[in-house]
């Protein structure tokens, strides 16, 4: 695996990996899931069945991060000189980084949500509060017993 090959299909590989971690991330949440393994099988399932959403996605993601790498890659070759300017850009880079990756999660449940899910699936039931137990105890009188 030491080849151009070799190394293409493990970047591949654990690109796929990612996409297929990162939708199960979202069914977790979305679902309310309680097995992660459920949910990674799930997540699969979904990118199986939508692979140009999925993987346009994930690709507009990717090169955010490579293009935010490539205009940071400055920041570490600074010298120590510049002091609070490369602590602030390189804090700046970490701040940008984290926006691409709440924006990856919302579009991928943004995807979810239009291709799988509706109101209904997500949503949790109604809450309904149980009557009192006076509000019972009239209900279930007998019509002799009520005045």
């Amino acid at each position: 695996m030491g080849g151009p090959y070799g190394r293409g299909a493990i970047v591949f590989l654990t690109l796929a990996a990612a996409l297929v971690i990162s939708y199960a991330s979202v069914r977790l949440v979305v679902e309310d899931r309680r097995s992660a393994i459920g949910a990674l099988l799930a997540g699969a399932r979904f990118v199986r069945r939508n692979p140009g959403a999925a993987g346009a996605v994930f690709l507009v993601y990717v090169l955010l991060i490579a293009a935010l790498d490539w205009l940071c890659a400055d920041l570490q070759i600074l010298p120590a000189a510049a002091g609070w300017r490369a602590y602030l850009g390189a804090l700046a880079c970490a701040a940008i980084r984290w926006v691409f990756v709440l924006a990856l999660y919302a579009w991928e449940t943004a995807l979810f949500q239009s291709r799988l899910a509706h109101a209904s699936y997500t949503a949790a039931p109604s809450i309904e509060w149980p009557d009192s137990p006076a509000a019972e105890s009239i209900a279930n009188a007998s019509p002799a017993m009520t005045p």
